[in-house]
C-alpha cells in the first residue's frame, strides 16, 4: 500500500457494478436469452479477449439485448472474471463498432473516477491479492459482488490518476500496433501459402512429411495455477486462438519439478501444436493449430497434438494446417459425443499437397522474412508487458 494515498472501500467509489445474473433470475434469463452464431449484439467474454476478439464470437438477437439492459457495454467498461480458473483476470471492453453485452460469469465495474486507473491498479500483484482475498471454492473458484464492495482501494486525486493510466497507456498502444502488424503479417503469409498450394500437384500424408504425436496427461492435481521460478508451463487448448495462431496469456496451469514428464514432451522452437478435443455445440478451434515461438518453456498437454516437421518445413505446414480446406476435411474424421476428438491416426492420414523443390523454395524466400518479423514483434511484445508490469507494481506500493 503506498501510504501517500486515500483508502475507500469499492462501494465508496464505484458508480456501476453489475453482472449477467443482475438482469433476472435463471429461469428469466434462460427463456429471454439464447446463444448463436450471428444476431444483434456480441457477448463479450474472457474467452473472446484472450483470443484479441479475433473469430466471430456469441450473439444474442435484439430482444435478448434489451432484455439484458443492466448489462450492456459500450467500450472501456472494466470487466473482471469471478468465476472459474480465471477468477480475477481483467480486462476493458472493446470498441468493435456494433451492440455488446456482458456474458456470464464476469462483473462490470464503472467508477467515479478514472476508469483505466483502475483497470490497472486490479492488474497489479496488489489489486490481484485483494481480489484473491476474497475468493472462495476449489472446485469452483468465485467471489460475488457483495465481497467485492468491500474491497479497500486507493484513491488518489485525479491528476495522479490519469497520470499513471496515461504512462501505462503508452505501452498498451504499442503492444496493440505489434499485434495489428503481427495479424497483416499473417495474411500475407496466408496468401503466399494458397498461392504456393494451388500450383502444387503431388501429395502426401502428414504423417509422411512431419512427425504426429499427442501431448502428456497430466493428473489434475499435480498442476498449480500461479508460476514460480521452478515451474514449467504446460500448454494447453486454450493458448490455440481460433484461426490458429499462440495466446501465451491463455496459459492457466504450470508444473512443479517433482511431476515434470519426459523431455520429449517440451514444445520445441517450430512446433507446431494442434487442438485435439472441442465442444459438439460450439467447434472453434477444433484442427487449428499454433506455431511455438519458444523453446522447451512448455510442456504440452494431452489432448493437444504435437507436429513436428520432417520433409516439409513449419513455415509450410503452419499455414496448412490452418487453411479452411484442411480444418473442414480434418474435421470430417472427428469423434463426436458430447465432445468433438481428433486423433493422431486421423491426423497422420490427412492428405496434403507437396511443392516441387522449387516453388518451395520460392515460397521459403518470401516468408521467411515475415515470420522472423513476427517473431521480432512478439519479442518485443514480451518485452513490454515486462516493463509495464514492472512500472505498475512500483507505481501502486
Amino acid at each position: 500500500m503506498k501510504s501517500s494515498w486515500n483508502y475507500k472501500p469499492i462501494s465508496e467509489i464505484m458508480d456501476v457494478l453489475t453482472d449477467y445474473v443482475a438482469n433476472g433470475s435463471f429461469a428469466s434469463l434462460k427463456e429471454n436469452v439464447a446463444y448463436s452464431d450471428s444476431g444483434f449484439a456480441r457477448v463479450i467474454r474472457l474467452t473472446d479477449y484472450n483470443h484479441d476478439f479475433s473469430d466471430d464470437g456469441i450473439y444474442v438477437s435484439e430482444a435478448a439485448y434489451n432484455f439484458l439492459s443492466k448489462t450492456k457495454l459500450f467500450g472501456n467498461e472494466i470487466i473482471i472474471a469471478n468465476v472459474g480458473a480465471n477468477v480475477g483476470k481483467i480486462f476493458m471492453s472493446p470498441n468493435l463498432n456494433e451492440p455488446m453485452t456482458l456474458g456470464p460469469n464476469s462483473i462490470l465495474l464503472k467508477t467515479k473516477f478514472v476508469d483505466s486507473f483502475y483497470y490497472y491498479y486490479f492488474k497489479s500483484p496488489e489489486g490481484q491479492n485483494r481480489i484473491q482475498s476474497i475468493v472462495t471454492g476449489s472446485a469452483q473458484p468465485k467471489f460475488n459482488k457483495t465481497s467485492f464492495k468491500k474491497l479497500i482501494v486507493p484513491v488518489p486525486d485525479i491528476k495522479e490518476q490519469l497520470d499513471i493510466a496515461k504512462k501505462l497507456n503508452i505501452f498498451d498502444e504499442k503492444i496493440k500496433i505489434l499485434k495489428q502488424i503481427n495479424d497483416n503479417l499473417a495474411n500475407l503469409i496466408s496468401t503466399a501459402f494458397e498461392n504456393t498450394y494451388e500450383r502444387a500437384s503431388a501429395e502426401s500424408t502428414l504423417g509422411e512429411v512431419s512427425e504426429v504425436t499427442n501431448g502428456y496427461a497430466f493428473k489434475s492435481k499435480d498442476l498449480v495455477s500461479v508460476p514460480s521460478d521452478t515451474t514449467k508451463a504446460v500448454f494447453k487448448m486454450g493458448n490455440i486462438q481460433a484461426g490458429g495462431g499462440i495466446s501465451h496469456p491463455s496459459t492457466k496451469s504450470w508444473v512443479e519439478p517433482p511431476y515434470f514428464p519426459k523431455e520429449k514432451f517440451l514444445a520445441r522452437e517450430g512446433d507446431i501444436l494442434m487442438s485435439m478435443t472441442d465442444m459438439k455445440d460450439n467447434v472453434r478451434i477444433l484442427g487449428h493449430t499454433a506455431l511455438m515461438d519458444r523453446d522447451k518453456q512448455y510442456y504440452v498437454n494431452q489432448r493437444v497434438g504435437i507436429l513436428r516437421a520432417t520433409r516439409l518445413p513449419a513455415e509450410y505446414l503452419y499455414p496448412l494446417t490452418n487453411s479452411k480446406n484442411f480444418i473442414q476435411n480434418l474435421r470430417m474424421k472427428a469423434n463426436r459425443g458430447v465432445q468433438v476428438n481428433l486423433t493422431t491416426k486421423a491426423i497422420k492420414e490427412s492428405i496434403v499437397k507437396v511443392p516441387d523443390a522449387k516453388s518451395l523454395d520460392d515460397y521459403l524466400a518470401i516468408v521467411n522474412p515475415l515470420f522472423d518479423l513476427q517473431k521480432l514483434n512478439s519479442l518485443e511484445i514480451d518485452n513490454l508487458v515486462e516493463i509495464r508490469n514492472e512500472i505498475l507494481n512500483r507505481m501502486v506500493h
